[in-house]
């Protein structure tokens, strides 16, 4: 089996730009570690990004992609999953340095292409997608997967999302009760202080987005 990490570069108008994959190993600052087509015991490919690189090509967003090149589902696949590293000091640790992924995703989808994330390089944004697509051409790579992915990201970026206020009062409103002090209350949401804070992504995403 033949797993391929990608990332697609694209304009602020969603044109696509280029991609830095295994056919395309670098484009500006931005390094591709390598082509793996075989691994019995498994292995790893990641990407360097380089965002000033990434806006100096004129471009805006990373679609990030994992794709089954071999075209086996990733639910007949044993183990696998994506995940994207984040430092609070550029250019610290090592290039590829696992301790310091943010987050991870396991890919058990029925597909055979993924867009986990995309990167708004202007905005220091970064979506979380978790999207599979369907798997019609011959050649399963991110260039053939260009128009797809542009689409994927423009309407993920449009959708008319409820911030974290309007989330947790949507629970307040369907399953609680809002009350007056912190000592009241069951559950607290704050900013940096309180049961559930902004920075708990693994608990909204497990107990406030099913």
């Amino acid at each position: 089996m033949d797993i391929d990490l990608s990332a697609s570069l694209f304009t602020d108008q969603w044109e696509h730009s280029e991609d830095i994959a295994y056919y395309n190993l670098r484009a500006g600052e931005c390094y591709h570690s390598g082509d793996i087509t075989s691994a019995p015991n498994g292995a790893c490919e990641f990407i360097d990004l380089s965002l000033k690189s990434v806006v100096s090509r004129k471009a805006r967003f990373i679609v990030m992609s994992v794709l089954s090149f071999s075209n086996q589902p990733f639910t007949s696949l044993p183990e696998c999953f994506c995940g994207w590293m984040m430092r609070q000091m550029p250019n610290s640790g090592e290039v590829f340095e696992p301790k310091t992924v943010s987050n991870k995703v396991d890919l058990t989808a029925p597909s055979r292409a993924c867009v986990p994330v995309i990167i708004d390089v202007v905005e220091h944004r970064v979506y979380w997608c978790d999207v599979g697509l369907k798997s019609s051409s011959q050649i399963n790579n991110a260039s053939t997967k260009s128009v797809g992915f542009g689409q994927i990201g423009k309407a993920i970026l449009e959708l008319n999302k409820p911030t974290l206020f309007e989330l947790f009062s949507m629970h307040v409103e369907g399953r609680g009760e809002l009350v007056t002090t912190p000592e009241e209350a069951e559950t607290v949401f704050g900013l940096e202080d309180g049961t559930v804070t902004a920075f708990d992504g693994d608990e909204i995403l497990c107990s406030f987005l099913k």
